[in-house]
């Protein structure tokens, strides 16, 4: 279960950065700001990632040493 809430942990901030990411690009005409909303939704897309990748390779490891 805790690989699950790691996950979930992962989840949450990866929607947080991008919830931010969004209308930081859409809404605002200063380049700068558009520019950290960028970065923030490249690291959302990134801590998913990592994420989703962590869980199934502990996943892997748990049903391997289940086994």
């Amino acid at each position: 279960m805790a690989n699950e809430r790691t996950l979930l942990s992962y989840v949450r901030t990866a929607l947080g950065l991008i919830a931010i990411g969004v209308p930081a690009v859409w809404w605002f005409d200063e380049s700068v700001i558009q520019a950290l909303g960028v970065v923030s939704l490249i690291m959302g897309t990134a801590f998913l990632g990592i994420g989703i990748r962590r869980f199934l390779t502990l996943k892997a490891e748990i049903n391997r040493q289940s086994d």
